[in-house]
């Protein structure tokens, strides 16, 4: 090879080089990719952290203030390893700061937050028990084909929202029993003695099996309900089963003017294209137990918070 054929080749290797590191540089920016986790679907009481998730995981703060401060997304470390899942029954502690950081927060630590509190434990005709303990607000059934509907008649705010609960069933429940989130509801009551009269969306989880839980999302008007949903057998890969059927799993509901999503512990279940009632009488929120043929239910709720 020529001197000048030389000069010429080791020119253009240079050139070469140059342009692969410019475009490796910009790359990420191009293409989109961000090394910043997407906070979509994180749970709320994260995101007010600032945090990103683990695949897999639903992180949830232990006994850290939530700041009022506008948070900002933090890059997820590379070089720290996934931690296993827990399947513990334990509640996460979280705390609802003042001034509140969301629309609606309730941790269930203070006994008079607003929810309602009875012991019918003795009445063989509405035998159940709604109270606070230990952080968690519980609802127990203590006989069949019972219901507790229960609300801090606080309103949803006038726009898009997202609804967010930590649950889980304290106990082997029976087949068909089962908890729920009520939402865009008119109700002018506490206690919801009579569901067949009520109206509102309801969120249903059912206990099948200690290994099969369903959820749905139903409409009920007064003196009758209809499916929003099909019954749905809750996912593995997605809903949490843990300890015999008694994890903990965080529900969310996201609304819009003409949609609903329904998540669980981030994964997205099903995007429904529901218009939201036009009343402003139609904007209360509660939780829900039900009994049908067996003989009790034991349910608990670690938060429940509203952002908008």
């Amino acid at each position: 090879m020529s001197p000048h054929h030389r000069k010429a080749s080791i020119v253009l290797l240079f050139l070469v080089s140059g342009l692969f590191i410019l475009l490796t540089s910009i790359w990420p920016t191009v293409s989109g990719a961000t090394d910043v986790a997407d906070t979509n679907y994180l749970p709320l009481v994260q995101r007010a952290q600032g945090g990103t998730s683990i695949p897999g995981e639903t992180p949830l703060p232990s006994a850290t203030p939530i700041p009022t401060s506008t948070p900002t997304n933090t890059a997820t470390p590379t070089s720290t390893p996934s931690p296993t899942p827990s399947m513990s029954p334990t509640a996460v502690v979280i705390t609802c700061s003042t001034p509140a950081y969301f629309y609606y927060c309730d941790d269930f630590e203070e006994p008079d937050s607003g929810w309602p509190v009875f012991d019918h434990t003795q009445d063989p005709f509405d035998c159940s028990k709604a109270y606070y303990d230990s952080g968690e607000y519980r609802i127990d059934i203590c006989r069949d084909r019972l219901i507790r509907m229960l609300s801090p008649l606080v309103s949803l705010p006038d726009d898009d929202y997202s609804l967010e609960v930590r649950a889980r069933f304290r106990e082997n429940n029976r087949w068909w029993t089962g908890y729920g989130i009520a939402f865009e509801a008119a109700f002018d009551s506490h206690v919801i003695s009579d569901t067949n009269s009520a109206d509102y969306y309801l969120l249903w989880v059912l206990w099948e099996d200690h290994n099969i839980h369903k959820w749905q999302v139903l409409k009920a008007v007064p003196g009758d309900m209809y499916d929003v949903t099909p019954w749905e057998t809750l996912p593995q890969d997605a809903y949490n089963y843990g300890n015999d059927g008694l994890a903990w799993n965080t529900w969310r509901i996201e609304r819009t003017a003409t949609t609903i999503k329904i998540l669980v512990n981030d994964s997205l279940l099903a995007e429904l294209p529901v218009s939201r009632p036009d009343l402003n009488t139609h904007n209360k929120f509660g939780l829900y137990s039900a009994v049908y043929e067996t003989d009790g239910a034991w349910t608990a709720f670690d938060y429940f918070i509203i952002d908008h």
